[in-house]
């Protein structure tokens, strides 16, 4: 998978397809048969640009043993559903998660503001191990 030359808008047409991509690739590496599970991501409150009818940027990542990807959309019935605000989400989306970062996390951890829109339903247990990948590459090229 190539990377973008720029970095794209987290939620946005071009975000989304190179997250396709990235799912892709991990799952003909990383998958497992028999895994199958589908991840919705809700952004309220949106940039105009990208944002649909519902003022939200979304997508779905649909896993299917060492088969899957990413498309715009929403899906309410989604094994793990995460719902935040478009520009809370910025900062942790372009955090990549080093072993580093996540044991300074647990001891100093950052402060959050108060998302009035947080919604998360599913077990993150239930996520694959290979999840902190997807979320790391696609952290680089988000804007």
């Amino acid at each position: 998978m190539q990377m973008p030359d720029h970095k794209v808008v987290l939620g946005s047409p071009e975000w989304i397809a190179h997250a396709d991509g990235v799912v892709r690739d991990i799952l003909a590496e990383h998958g497992e048969e028999g895994q199958s599970l589908r991840i919705c991501e809700v952004c309220v409150d949106a940039p105009p640009e990208i944002r649909n009818d519902d003022r939200n940027a979304s997508w779905v990542i649909t896993i299917d043993g060492k088969t899957g990807g990413v498309e715009p959309g929403r899906s309410e019935d989604a094994e793990y559903y995460l719902q935040a605000t478009w520009e809370l989400e910025l900062a942790g989306a372009r955090t990549v998660y080093t072993p580093e970062y996540i044991a300074e996390q647990e001891k100093n951890p950052t402060p959050r503001h108060e998302d009035p829109n947080l919604e998360v339903r599913g077990d993150v247990e239930q996520l694959p191990e290979w999840m902190m990948e997807f979320h790391n590459r696609m952290a680089v090229v988000t804007a």
